[in-house]
C-alpha cells in the first residue's frame, strides 16, 4: 500500500475534509516522503486539532507496517483512528474500554438469529454491571434482545448488563432543536437526554443492515458501514453543511433527512435550487408542482410549503415528509421556502459525459447547472457536489461520507 494512500484512508474517516486546490480552510497531513493536502469549511475545533495531531504522529507507522498490506490495512488503520476519536470524547473520570466495544460490534456483526442479522441497542452508563455481553454463554440468549426502536441494554464502561430497559411514550419528545442523529434513533437519544441521574453516557447502535452508530447526548460520535469508518464532530459537520448551501437553516435542517435515506439504504436525489436555474433542465416539466396536473397538486398541496430554509422547518414532521418525498424516484427539487418538484429527470449536462450512473449524471448534471445537489446511493453512500471558495479562486469539490 503507498503511502499517500494511507494518508488518504486515514482522511477519509472525517466527513468534511475534502481534497481540492483551494478552500476556505486549508490543512496537510505530512511525513518525510508523504504529503497530503485538504481542506475545510471551518477551522479545526480543538478535538479535531487533537485528532489530526495523532494521525499525524501515526502516519509513519502506519506505512511502515502496512506497506506490503491488502484492502484489509485500511480497516486496521481507520478502528485505531477511531479508537483515538472515542477517547477524546469521553471523560477521564469514567473511560470506556472502546477497543472491547467494537470488537462486540465486530462479534454482532457475525451473528444472526433465525436468519436474520442481529441487530441491537446498547446505552453505556457509569452503573456497574455483573454479566458481559461479549460472554458466549449470555450471547444466544440476548441475540432477540434490545432490537426495537423502544428497548435496550444498559452496560457500564466494561460492556457488563446492568439492565434490559425500554423507552417510555412519553419519554419521547418532539426536538426542539436541529437533530444531529438520524430518526430511528430519537427514542434512545430522548433517554440519553432524560437521564435524571446523569449516568448515561454513550450508545451504541449495530442496525439490521449491520451498520454501526456512536452517540453521546449531542448526537452521532461515529458511524461504521461496510468496514469503513466515519468519525463525526457533530457541530463542525452541520456548520459545513451550512456553508455548502449557503443558508443556515437549510443545512440545519438537511442534517437529518440525509441520514435517514442513507440508512434506510434508499437511494435518492435532493437538489437545492435557489435561484430555479435547474427548473428549465426538468425533462418532465409534469413533475414541477407549479406544472402538476390537479390530484397531484393536491396531494402536495401541504407538501408544497415545506420551509427547508425556515427556523420552524426544524419541525419533526417536516424532516419527515422531506425523507418521504424524496424516496420518489427522480429527483426532489427545492429552494428555501418551497418545494418545487418532486420525481423530477435531469437533463444531462454536456459536461457530465462518462458519469456511471443514471443518478450520479443527475446529479452533476444539476451542479453544472448552477444547483446544490445531495446524491445518497442504494448502498447508502452520500456524495454532495458543490463550489470550493477561498476568495477570488474556487474549484468542484465533493463531500463524501456514510
Amino acid at each position: 500500500m503507498q503511502p499517500n494512500e494511507i494518508a488518504r484512508i486515514m482522511l477519509d474517516l472525517v466527513p468534511q475534509w475534502y481534497e481540492a486546490d483551494v478552500g476556505p480552510q486549508s490543512h496537510r497531513i505530512a511525513q518525510e516522503d508523504v504529503s497530503v493536502e485538504f481542506c475545510s469549511h471551518r477551522k479545526l475545533t480543538p478535538d479535531l486539532e487533537t485528532f489530526l495531531t495523532n494521525m499525524r504522529l501515526k502516519l509513519r507507522g502506519f506505512i511502515e507496517r502496512y506497506k506490503d498490506a491488502t484492502d484489509i490495512a485500511s480497516e486496521c488503520i481507520q478502528e485505531e483512528l477511531v479508537l483515538d476519536w472515542l477517547e477524546i470524547q469521553q471523560s477521564e473520570d469514567h473511560p470506556v474500554d472502546w477497543k472491547r466495544v467494537i470488537n462486540y460490534c465486530r462479534f454482532l456483526n457475525e451473528r444472526t438469529y433465525e436468519n436474520s442479522p442481529v441487530s441491537k441497542n446498547i446505552i453505556i452508563s457509569t452503573r456497574e454491571g455483573e454479566s458481559a455481553l461479549d460472554d458466549d454463554c449470555i450471547a444466544k440468549f440476548l441475540d432477540p434482545l434490545a432490537a426495537s426502536p423502544h428497548t435496550f441494554l444498559e452496560c457500564d464502561s466494561k460492556l457488563r448488563l446492568v439492565v434490559y430497559a425500554e423507552v417510555q411514550w412519553d419519554e419521547i419528545t418532539e426536538p426542539i432543536t436541529y437533530s444531529l442523529h438520524p430518526s430511528f434513533l430519537h427514542p434512545i437519544h430522548c433517554r440519553l437526554n432524560s437521564d435524571d441521574s446523569n449516568s448515561y453516557r454513550f450508545s451504541l447502535h449495530v442496525t439490521s443492515n449491520r451498520d454501526v452508530v456512536i452517540m453521546d447526548k449531542g448526537g452521532m460520535l461515529a458511524t461504521c458501514r461496510k468496514g469503513r469508518w466515519r468519525i463525526y464532530d457533530k457541530l463542525t459537520f452541520k456548520n459545513s453543511l451550512v456553508d455548502i448551501f449557503g443558508n443556515y437553516y437549510v443545512g440545519a435542517n438537511l442534517y437529518e433527512p440525509i441520514f435517514d435515506l442513507s440508512y434506510k439504504r434508499h437511494g435518492a436525489l435532493l437538489i437545492y435550487d435557489p435561484s430555479h436555474l435547474v427548473l428549465p433542465h426538468v425533462v418532465n416539466q409534469e413533475s414541477i408542482i407549479a406544472n402538476a396536473s390537479r390530484t397531484r397538486q393536491e396531494v402536495l398541496s401541504t407538501a408544497r410549503s415545506l420551509g427547508i430554509g425556515e427556523k420552524l422547518g426544524g419541525s419533526y414532521g417536516l424532516r419527515k415528509m422531506v425523507s418521504e418525498l424524496a424516496s420518489i424516484d427522480g429527483a426532489l427539487i427545492f429552494d428555501k421556502d418551497n418545494i418545487l418538484a418532486v420525481g423530477a429527470v435531469i437533463e444531462s449536462h454536456p459536461e457530465t459525459a462518462g458519469s456511471i450512473g443514471a443518478r450520479t449524471t443527475a446529479a452533476r448534471s444539476a451542479y453544472r447547472w448552477g444547483a446544490k445537489p445531495i446524491k445518497i446511493s442504494a448502498d447508502g453512500d452520500v456524495e454532495i457536489f458543490f463550489e470550493s471558495r477561498n476568495g477570488d479562486q474556487s474549484c468542484d469539490a465533493t463531500m463524501t461520507f456514510a
